[in-house]
């Protein structure tokens, strides 16, 4: 753009408007200046104008001279109150400074709009006024003006719509604006909160603080405060976020990874913690500690019998007993599956814990309400006390443990304290369970068959199948061993069926070769009967061997049956209806016997061998045992007596009407092979016998 250059002294010119200035400095001011100022007569004619006026509005000085400076400023033709005014102060001959600044649009040189300011002065130069237009281009200010309201409306928004409480607090912490979600959280309106003590950060710019929600509970806000200023005044600008439901949150998290999520009490992880600071009080003390380690017992038979949900009330319900039996101050706690821990402090002698021990017997001994059905689960309990068992938590676990498999070993409801030989029993036991795992795998189970007879005339009428271990490692394990791990780690399932498999399977080759089979019995354990599947798995195995349900014997002991008697008896009357015969094993060991006889479809009884031991010697076991076999026949069934090893006991067995004998005296169990004689005997006897009666 071209410098503003001097014009040629006109004829008007000479004598005034340059005579009166030093027109090198007039030059320099004119193009060095921002604004664009412009030099007009008193018909608003353009005379003069700088560069900066060709730069705001795109004309070159050759263009624009003695152009209506209207031109310049939009609408056109539109006459600006500073001119009217000019021409007043002309017509009147007052020079005076007009002193006033508009905002108009200016007209570029493409058309586009400009937002300027003008501010119009008038002065006198050789007798002649002229205007002088000061000219600023505001574009910038007006963006910034815009944006500035922009800022402004989005933060009022951002305040007013803010889901967290936004406060300002003076510099004594009173509040001076509080936004909706702030009247919200304090559940106050803006009226009451302007001017009411809030509190000073006091140089702590994050913290939490208790705030009263709109419904009235109590609850938690997180609070950061930033130094800024109100309305000239130094001042804190305070977020407040409700993190109610977040800590609520939280604690229920605390509380679930500290707790057992079935029964509310405390699990494996915080049980351990309250161990270690009882351990810490019983040193200082010099108090005694008892842990009390529980397992339920036949708690898999319910669980697989009734279903998942009445294991898991029972859980709860036991858990909630346990508790009341003991102190507020003693801990209980479930570690996981149907295993409970108790720890006891204070002890101060061996009565105290003797005063625990019945207390809880007493309390875990009463049946637990499930599903409409009084369950009795029972408890075994093992102990361990600090500090003669153990000194640290870990080891005094361990050895209760160890006391609760001794208890469990030992029977149902058993309560044991823990010794030393019971680690020794304990890797015994672990290492029995891991070879008794691979024995049906590696073919070191087998069954043998002893004969049960006919007491009137010793003919063989039936068998029983009994399960054998025979271990490359432990040689020849009795039954009495091996058994209760299979009931209590839950292999007897498999193994059960693979026996009833193995009878059907040895009756069906009886049958190709031409014998006679007589039946044959099978123990079932509580687990098997309480699993709803069992009686169809034993139909299935039947037909896959086509043999008839009345070769097949299966033989309970009343125990199995009240460990769970709704389904038991579900699966007895099934069974039943397939056909096989039904034996109450181990008759008399137990305290429901009559009222089982009476309501179950058993077919025949069997007296323990306890029973029979003696009946040759004491008088109260040969009168109990006549008695059994008389209630038997009463209620209309057979009588089969065990343990039978001598002459005089088969002979008192016959005086008594006893059906049907068992025992060493009668037979040794074999294996499959020799069960061929016993037949052929069996039949040959049969064959006699039937001869005479026709004779």
């Amino acid at each position: 753009m071209k410098r503003m250059s001097p014009r040629p002294k006109s004829k008007s010119d000479h004598g005034g408007f340059g005579d009166a200035l030093d027109h090198a400095v007039f030059e320099e001011l004119l193009a060095s200046a921002q604004d664009a100022i412009v030099l007009i007569d008193r018909q608003g004619r353009i005379l003069r104008w700088n560069q900066a006026a060709e730069r705001i509005f795109g004309h070159s000085s050759d263009e624009i001279m003695g152009r209506d400076v209207h031109c310049l400023l939009a609408p056109p033709g539109t006459r600006t109150d500073a001119l009217v005014a000019m021409q007043r102060f002309e017509s009147t001959g007052e020079g005076a400074a007009l002193g006033r600044t508009l905002e108009l649009k200016g007209v570029h040189r493409d058309g586009g709009p400009i937002p300027v300011e003008l501010s119009l002065s008038s002065v006198k130069v050789a007798g002649r006024w002229f205007g002088l237009a000061v000219i600023r281009d505001i574009t910038e200010s007006h963006r910034l003006k815009h944006a500035l309201e922009r800022t402004e409306r989005n933060f009022s928004s951002v305040v007013e719509l803010n889901r967290a409480g936004i406060l300002v607090l003076d510099r004594y912490g009173s509040i001076c604006f509080a936004n909706d979600a702030a009247q919200i959280l304090l559940d106050r309106h803006v009226d009451e909160l302007i001017g009411e003590q809030f509190g000073m950060p006091a140089g702590q710019l994050r913290a939490e603080v208790a705030v009263r929600r709109k419904d009235g509970s109590r609850g938690t806000a997180e609070m950061s405060a930033t130094e800024t200023e109100w309305e000239g005044q130094p001042a804190y600008l305070v977020m407040l976020h409700d993190v109610t439901e977040l800590k609520d949150a939280e604690a229920t998290a605390r509380f679930l990874s500290l707790h057992d999520m079935l029964t509310g009490l405390p699990n494996r992880r915080l049980f351990h913690e309250r161990l270690e600071r009882a351990l810490e009080r019983a040193r200082r003390d010099g108090e005694g500690v008892a842990l009390l380690f529980m397992d339920l017992n036949r708690f898999k038979a319910i669980n697989d019998g009734l279903g998942h949900d009445a294991g898991d009330e029972i859980l709860r319900a036991f858990g909630q007993r346990l508790s009341r039996c003991l102190r507020a101050s003693d801990t209980v706690a479930r570690l996981g599956g149907d295993e409970f821990c108790a720890l006891v402090e204070g002890l101060k002698s061996p009565g105290d814990l003797e005063a625990v021990a019945a207390k809880l017997q007493d309390c875990l001994s009463k049946p637990f309400r499930v599903c409409d059905t009084d369950l009795f689960v029972g408890s075994s309990i093992g102990v361990a006390l600090y500090p003669s068992d153990a000194t640290d938590a870990d080891t005094l676990l361990r050895r209760a443990d160890s006391a609760m498999y001794a208890a469990k070993r030992s029977g149902s409801d058993h309560f044991r304290l823990f010794a030393a030989s019971m680690e020794k029993e304990d890797v015994a036991a672990l290492r029995l369970e891991q070879l008794l795992h691979v024995a049906l795998e590696r073919g070191e189970l087998h069954l043998v068959y002893q004969p049960i007879v006919r007491v009137s005339d010793r003919t063989m009428t039936g068998m029983e199948a009994l399960l054998r271990w025979k271990s490359p490692d432990l040689g020849d394990v009795p039954p009495e061993r091996f058994i209760p791990v299979l009931e209590n780690n839950g292999g007897i399932k498999q193994v059960g069926l693979w026996v009833v498999e193995q009878v059907c399977a040895q009756l069906a080759t009886w049958q190709d070769a031409g014998l006679k089979p007589v039946p044959v019995a099978v123990n079932v354990s509580a687990v098997q009967l309480v699993d709803r599947r069992f009686p169809d798995l034993v139909q299935r195995i039947l037909l896959r061997f086509a043999i008839q349900p009345d070769l097949l014997t299966m033989e309970l002991t009343e125990t199995a049956v009240i460990d769970d008697e709704d389904a038991g008896t579900v699966a007895l009357e099934r069974l039943s209806r397939l056909g096989v015969w039904l034996h109450m094993d181990d008759f008399g060991t137990g305290w429901s016997s009559l009222g089982l006889l009476r309501k179950l479809p058993f077919d025949a009884i069997k007296i323990d061998r306890s029973f029979v031991a003696d009946i040759a010697n004491s008088h109260a076991d040969a009168l109990l045992v006549a008695g059994i076999v008389s209630m038997a026949h009463s209620l209309n069934k057979r009588v089969i007596a065990e343990g039978v090893e001598t002459e005089t006991h088969l002979a008192l067995l016959k005086d008594y009407h006893c059906d049907y004998a068992q025992g060493w005296l009668l037979g040794h169990p074999v294996g499959a092979s020799q069960t061929v004689r016993m037949l052929l005997r069996a039949a040959h006897s049969a064959d006699r016998l039937d001869r005479r009666t026709a004779e």
